[in-house]
């Protein structure tokens, strides 16, 4: 019997053999575990997410076009780029050939490159990406696909990046801009602590619905519901606070306060006052007086007519009302508030006052935080506040500049692209100004076609020679400087996110 068994055995593996390939049960042990530790910023002037041509990552499309895998690029002080490099922790044993192959080209690629503070940047969205795609179809077993899929799971996610020394922790939050223009001004609901070790975060619907952010936690079971979360950076990790229950309706609440004994307090706009608390969360009730119950209760400052936005550590709402009273008079205008505590209860002030028809909402506007106040720009019309002196004034955008407000950055400033310059118009000094393109830095021919898209300090150029190679530069707007970069195939916008360090 045992002799009839062994032969049986016998031809079973000889008819799988004859089926095809054999595979090994286990390819070896994979990693219990594996993190990131660091990217090495040596030398980076600038971050940026761009398109990979190289390896496998480069696939022909049905269309018959090339569709790239995007990667993060170090950018060095003369605008070459280089591929970031991660530095990465195994735990256990690890001798699995599928997972050492993966780890030859593995890294992390975010969506977008969100700067929190000067040394603090959140990666967002990121995703591990390797050339070796096929894995799944040489694992062999459930055991073995699991363990390896884990450790991919484990490596995605949002990360908090340390400029200072490249270090990466896991981020318990996560922010993203799903609008289509660029960053805007998301402290209505993220504030830092004076001496900068604490985040607070009190995200409102307003901050998706009409500014473009949205927001996740990557925390199983929190939601924007268990609100404000405190994010402390304790040197080696960062360490997260939440509410044990949701006290706050997030519909309802249009930014918040952060006080300069670190008292959160969340600007609600339904009923008579709001939940605070302190940077351990600790709850206590603060009541409205009437005249702050008449402002939130009127005019919902979480609508897109508002903003709540905070000049030399107090806190203001910057609203457009159809109709408000200033000595019994009925006006139509742009008025600016103080919200502050007064004898235990939060209460508010008119700052200051415009009758004015200047039309803004949140969803077609740019509003950022000036040395003085606060700045609106609107298609061709720009509006300043300036807390300071105390006035407000309305102005046109000169006529020869880009009357589109999406145009500028936060400090006013546009570009443009010729052939043969970069175009600088500033809303502020109202100047306009040319710095010229030195294309004699480079030596590929000249473009015949090209497609210039700005970004954050740069045009990156794709376009095509004369031979019909296809060549990308980046150019810097400041000082004109051209740098060819690797993306020798690449044809379309290159830039999708980017970051000056410095």
């Amino acid at each position: 019997m045992r002799i009839k068994s062994l032969l049986a055995y016998a031809a079973i593996a000889i008819a799988l053999q004859g089926c095809g390939k054999v595979y090994p049960i286990f390819h070896g042990s994979a990693p219990s575990s594996v993190k990131v530790e660091k990217v090495d910023l040596a030398n980076a002037s600038a971050l940026a997410v761009m398109p990979y041509t190289a390896g496998e990552s480069a696939i022909q499309t049905k269309a018959g076009g090339e569709e790239y895998g995007d990667r993060l690029y170090i950018v060095d002080k003369d605008g070459k780029t280089t591929l970031a490099s991660f530095s990465f922790k195994e735990d256990g044993a690890s001798n699995n050939k599928i997972w050492k192959k993966i780890r030859e080209t593995l890294t992390l690629v975010p969506n977008q490159i969100v700067p929190l503070t000067k040394d603090l940047i959140l990666l967002s969205s990121v995703s591990p990406v390797y050339e070796y795609t096929e894995w799944g179809r040489d694992a062999w077993g459930f055991e073995e696909t699991d363990a390896i899929d884990r450790l991919l799971r484990t490596l995605s996610g949002p990360y908090l990046l340390r400029t200072s020394d490249g270090a990466l922790f896991k981020s318990p939050f996560d922010l993203w801009d799903d609008s289509g223009n660029s960053f805007d001004s998301f402290d209505s609901f993220l504030k830092f602590t004076p001496d900068k070790k604490h985040i607070v975060l009190c995200y409102s619907q307003a901050a998706q619905k009409y500014r473009g952010w949205k927001f996740g936690c990557s925390i199983d079971g929190i939601n924007e519901n268990f609100m404000p979360l405190v994010i402390t950076d304790k040197g080696n990790s960062f360490e997260l606070k939440y509410p044990s229950e949701p006290l706050l309706d997030t519909y309802r609440v249009c930014g918040f306060m952060l006080t300069k004994d670190n008292t959160i307090i969340p600007l609600s706009t339904q009923g008579q006052g709001t939940w605070s608390f302190d940077l351990g969360l600790k709850p206590l009730f603060i009541d409205y007086t009437q005249e702050l119950i008449n402002l939130l209760s009127g005019k919902l400052a979480y609508e897109a007519q508002s903003y709540v936005f905070d000049f030399k550590s107090d806190t203001y709402i910057i609203l457009r009302k159809e109709h408000i009273e200033i000595d019994g008079q009925d006006k139509t205008g742009v008025a600016v508030y103080r919200i502050f505590l007064n004898n235990g209860k939060l209460d508010c002030s008119l700052e200051l006052f415009r009758e004015s028809d200047f039309y803004f909402d949140l969803q077609s506007n740019k509003i950022t935080s000036t040395e003085t106040g606060i700045t609106i720009l609107t298609n061709g019309n720009k509006l300043a506040a300036d807390l300071i002196n105390k006035t407000i004034f309305e102005e046109q955008f000169p006529g020869d500049f880009p009357q589109d407000w999406r145009l500028y950055d936060e400090n006013g400033i546009a570009y443009e692209m010729t052939d043969n310059s970069i175009i600088k118009y500033n809303l502020n000094s109202k100047k306009k100004t040319q710095t010229p393109i030195h294309w004699e830095q480079v030596d590929f021919g000249g473009f015949v076609t090209y497609n210039a898209y700005y970004s954050n300090g740069v045009f990156s150029v794709s376009g095509k020679t004369r031979t019909a190679q296809s060549v990308t530069v980046l150019i810097d707007v400041e000082t004109g400087d051209v740098t060819l970069t690797g993306l020798s195939e690449y044809s379309g916008s290159v830039i999708k996110s980017y970051y000056r360090l410095n």
